[in-house]
Order: C-alpha cells, then sequence, then structure tokens
C-alpha cells in the first residue's frame, strides 16, 4: 500500500546540511576578518595579508580605489598565527615604492627590526637623498616621511647600507618591516 504521507527524513537531512554549510561560511569569515586587518581607503599598506592585484619576480602593483604603487625589493609576506603579526623582509639593496601622479602629498609609515650591526637607511625620492638615520642599533626601528604631490611617477627608495643571509636562503635580507604603509591625504 502506497503511504500518502512523505517522509521527513531527506528534508530533516538538507536543512541539517545547510545548517553545517553556513556555520562553516560565518566561521572562515570570522577568522579572515581577525587575521587581515581592514585598513581605511586612504592607507595603502604594504605589509600585508591583502593580496597584491598584481605581481611577480620584478614586483607587485597594490591599489586602493584608483591610486596604485608598484612595490619592489620585499619578500613575500610572512605569518605568526599565534600573534596575527605579519611581516615582510626588505631584500637588499633596497625596497623601492613607485608612486602615480596625485595632486597631493602623502606620507610613508616604516615599522621595521633590525638585525644588521650599524645598519644606515637611505631615503630617496625621485633620485634626490631626502634623509638619512643611522648607523642603527639591533633594534626596533619606526619612522615616517613625506612624499611630495608630483604630476609624473615617484620612485621611494629605502635603501640599506647592510643585510644578512641566513644559510641556505639565497635572499640577502636587510631588515624585518612590520610596517609599510602609504598614507594619502
Amino acid at each position: 500500500m502506497n503511504d500518502p504521507a512523505p517522509s521527513l527524513l531527506p528534508r530533516l537531512a538538507y536543512g541539517l546540511l545547510a545548517v553545517v554549510v553556513a556555520g562553516l561560511i560565518i566561521s572562515d569569515f570570522n577568522r579572515a576578518r581577525n587575521l587581515v586587518p581592514s585598513h581605511g581607503g586612504n592607507m595603502l599598506p604594504m605589509v600585508t595579508l591583502e593580496p597584491a592585484l598584481s605581481g611577480d619576480a620584478s614586483g607587485e602593483i597594490r591599489a586602493r580605489g584608483s591610486f596604485w604603487l608598484l612595490v619592489h625589493g620585499l619578500a613575500a609576506t610572512e605569518i605568526l598565527p599565534k600573534e596575527h603579526r605579519v611581516w615582510r623582509h626588505g631584500i637588499a639593496p633596497a625596497t623601492v615604492v613607485v608612486v602615480e601622479p596625485r595632486p597631493e602629498a602623502a606620507r610613508m609609515r616604516y615599522a621595521f627590526d633590525n638585525s644588521v650591526p650599524n645598519q644606515m637607511l637611505t631615503i630617496r625620492i625621485a633620485g634626490r637623498e631626502v634623509a638619512v638615520r643611522g648607523p642603527l642599533r639591533e633594534e626596533h626601528v619606526t619612522g615616517e616621511f613625506e612624499i611630495p604631490a608630483s604630476t609624473d611617477e615617484l620612485r621611494v627608495e629605502l635603501a640599506f647600507s647592510g643585510w644578512r643571509q641566513p644559510l641556505p636562503d639565497p635572499r640577502k635580507i636587510t631588515v624585518t618591516f612590520y610596517e609599510l604603509t602609504l598614507l594619502l591625504p
């Protein structure tokens, strides 16, 4: 004899599956939100878990809205998972940021750990030396400098006098950046 009442078992199974999938999605979004800091529209971080628009061995392109920049001399982003702290090694001879033309001045903020004795930091903008810091002790270093308004692209260079090459790593590591951020007006 045919049972006119359909079984509730398939409906319950689909409902349970939908709840589990929704829970996993919400959990992943919460985990991602805790790992990746959100930045305002006027900040363009280069030490972040946010993916670059594009990148290869010659550099990476980062953008915020219609504003973009090109970065050279930074290793891939690494993270200490328990601390949610990201960093990128600077690669010798310099970390270079090419900033697009803009009508207003901007600021570049940096923070890094130095492990090279008597390290010197030279900051150049468009080939002109604007600041020299050092000799730096083996310590945590922070700073900020202005990038002038320009109708042309500007090459901003953070050049370091020394590096270390921990074997078997072939990279020439200058410093460990914890922050390298362009602050737009």
